[in-house]
């Protein structure tokens, strides 16, 4: 992690998913307005939450300016064996 750098996400929720064991970890973040760092701010999220819950981590992004106006889901990254 870089010192100094403070983040804050919008909402986190651990929750359990239906049919699954386990524990995922669900970050919601939304965008009213158009940021160039965005993507990478949501990786570092992602790599931070990873780090700190050692979990699934589900991450939803919320575009709510015009004209991008969508909701992106990206793909979680399993770090762990299937099996």
């Amino acid at each position: 992690m870089t010192a100094g750098e403070k983040y804050r996400v919008d909402l986190l929720v651990e929750t359990k998913l239906k049919g699954e064991d386990g524990l995922v970890v669900v970050h919601i973040e939304n965008e009213s307005y158009v940021q160039p760092s965005f993507p990478e701010r949501i990786f570092i999220y992602f790599r931070r939450l990873l780090e700190k819950y050692r979990k699934h981590i589900v991450p939803i992004s919320v575009f709510s300016y015009d004209p991008q106006r969508m909701i992106c889901i990206y793909a979680p990254i399993s770090v762990w064996p299937c099996g």
